[in-house]
């Protein structure tokens, strides 16, 4: 349902991928592999693209991992979407947000240019385009939020937000910094969310929310590009 509002805007996007626990919904493959993005600026099908960023493999907390093994988490994830996809990802998003400065040296030993997490423990900065090997995008804004979470937590709780509320985080993204990230979770689309129950079915409200956020987003004139073409983007 959120890929759909997308695909009716004909909007591109970035998703994370979690390798290990991907592939086995065959109808979600080949959704995304109708509409992959490959940085060639050719969209032929006339679809929304999407643009796949590594999400590790496991969702493991990197500040867990040696060196080692956070470049292994990220190899074995590009290797599998390699595989399934054709395209080989340079952005990746931290799981739990979780990370230390060793990250970027796995980053670098997988040749990735861009790195995600959020604002809260990435202080977001103005972005110059440079010779930069990677670029860090924090998360600045968001649908939904998250109470009761993080690594060991089962029962997580997350919250809806308005398409006002995240409207006014974006702004102050672009005010401040000249770009936003825009984070969303599927979960947060689903009935139950603020208790983690779910049963494969859609909360026709969040669905609205986040249609009239991108109503408005486009209103005002700003673009929405997937998350490798932030920086040559930047107001």
């Amino acid at each position: 349902a959120i890929m759909k509002v997308f695909d009716e805007k004909k909007l591109d996007f970035t998703i994370g991928i979690v390798g290990d626990s991907f592939g086995d919904d065959k109808r979600l493959v080949s959704y995304i592999k109708d509409r992959i993005y490959d940085g060639s600026g050719i969209n032929t099908n006339n679809l929304s693209e999407i643009e796949i960023a590594n999400h590790s493999w496991k969702h493991e907390n990197f500040t867990n991992l040696t060196i080692d093994e956070m470049s292994d988490s990220i190899r074995k994830t590009n290797e599998k979407i390699k595989n399934m996809f054709g395209v080989t990802p340079t952005v990746f998003i931290a799981p739990y947000d979780q990370f230390t400065n060793d990250i970027f040296v796995a980053l670098r030993e997988n040749n990735f240019t861009y790195f995600s997490a959020s604002e809260k423990n990435d202080p977001p900065h103005r972005i110059e385009k440079s010779n930069a090997s990677i670029y860090d995008l924090p998360q600045t804004a968001y649908t939904g939020d998250c109470k009761i979470c993080g690594d060991g937590v089962e029962n997580a709780s997350w919250l809806a937000i308005d398409h006002e509320t995240t409207l006014n985080q974006i702004n102050r993204s672009l005010n401040e910094f000249g770009f936003a990230v825009v984070t969303l979770h599927a979960w947060e689309y689903t009935p139950g969310h603020d208790q983690w129950i779910f049963n494969n079915q859609i909360d026709e409200n969040q669905i609205t929310e986040l249609r009239l956020l991108l109503n408005e987003i486009q209103n005002k004139g700003l673009k929405i590009v997937p998350m490798s073409k932030i920086v040559g983007n930047v107001r």
